[in-house]
């Protein structure tokens, strides 16, 4: 514990929160404006665990050059008894989670004004060509007077808006707020940040995360492959333009969603409404019979039995055998526990992202996808 210690002329008076491998402290200094800092102290040795020393100098780096009023500003950072410090803007409140989960009754008018400070910040962040990569509840601070702060960059890219993910780098952010291609591997750009706040925004009026589940598995499914329930489905007051807001921050296609934290921005002021029908142009050319089945709707069963949209007269088939999904332009097959399985390029799958030209076995039909 560094309690009475000074680091950077600041006296450490209290603890004010720990996790896997940081502390924060309230530091005071009476000589100092402000008189009052949070120090984020890392709580491994620097010789130990780069992945984290890395990560914590990143955060120190990027906050010490932003400077807006929804970013908590970093003063100084260091090495202090062979730990690394970050000495940091002290926000007196709470995070978001507090906010959501001791709220039952939220405010519209202020879910409004915390997703356009948010959304600001991001702007000013992603202008400086940085992309957060980790929005979520507890990484976004709220006062007692209703001001923003978002703080932990210790995940984000640097130098280029678009940024590679490279094979060997681990999929990094938090897997409630993770948008698809953050999980694919993808590369990813400003837009992810853009699926995040929608996520956090859908969980701020419903009072629950979209893809909440048991598993970590479950929960990356439902990002992948999963619509969410209607967000209007347990509260009648959201206004249709917030309902369309949340909807295309949280497409599935990053280029379904808004291209900047800007056109967020202006449609929360001008309370935007589009309503864009998306027409697919998918079809299946059935190799067997040298035919061309073109998919109209959103969703189509294949199978033996006769409620199926695609009837195959084969017994290796089961009654409803799989399913083909469209959903934000992203075609999705899924197989309905069929005895002798569903396969994609030679592989049995569960669930599948479609890309032109996959090869789909069911039974004794080979089927190409085409999009």
């Amino acid at each position: 514990m560094l309690l009475n210690k000074t680091i950077c002329g600041y006296k450490i008076i209290s603890l004010l929160g720990k996790g896997g491998m940081a502390s924060v402290y309230l530091g005071e200094n009476l000589h100092k404006t402000p008189k009052k800092a949070a120090i984020k102290v890392l709580e491994v040795d620097i010789e130990e665990n780069k992945e984290y020393i890395s990560r914590f100098k990143k955060e120190a780096y990027i906050c010490s050059k932003l400077s807006h009023p929804n970013i908590v500003k970093v003063f100084s950072y260091g090495i202090y008894e062979n730990k690394y410090y970050i000495v940091m803007e002290f926000v007196d409140g709470k995070d978001l989670s507090f906010y959501i989960h001791n709220n039952k009754n939220k405010s519209i008018k202020d879910i409004i004004s915390f997703t356009n400070q948010i959304a600001s910040a991001l702007s000013f962040a992603h202008k400086n060509k940085i992309i957060h990569r980790d929005i979520k509840p507890q990484n976004v601070i709220l006062n007692k007077y209703g001001k923003i702060k978002i703080t932990d960059f210790g995940i984000a890219k640097i130098n280029i808006l678009y940024a590679q993910t490279v094979a060997e780098e681990k999929i990094i952010g938090t897997t409630y707020y993770m948008s698809p291609e953050q999980i694919k591997g993808d590369n990813i750009d400003l837009r992810t940040d853009i699926y995040s706040l929608g996520i956090l925004l859908y969980e701020m009026i419903t009072g629950k995360n979209p893809y909440a589940a048991d598993t970590p598995l479950a929960v990356i499914n439902g990002h992948l492959y999963k619509s969410p329930a209607p967000i209007d489905e347990n509260r009648k007051d959201i206004p249709e333009y917030l309902i369309y807001i949340i909807n295309r921050c949280i497409a599935k296609n990053k280029n379904d969603r808004f291209n900047s934290a800007d056109e967020l921005l202006e449609a929360l002021k001008f309370k935007k409404v589009e309503k864009v029908k998306i027409e697919s142009q998918v079809s299946l050319f059935w190799d067997e019979n040298q035919k061309i089945i073109e998919i109209k709707d959103e969703t189509t069963f294949i199978g033996r039995g006769e409620l199926s949209n695609i009837i195959l007269k084969d017994g290796y088939v089961s009654r409803k055998h799989a399913k083909l999904t469209i959903s934000d332009r992203n075609y999705i097959i899924e197989d309905l526990g069929s005895m002798n399985g569903t396969y994609v390029n030679g592989e049995r799958i569960g669930i599948h992202y479609l890309s032109n030209g996959d090869k789909i076995k069911i039974g004794n039909n080979i089927f190409i996808f085409n999009c």
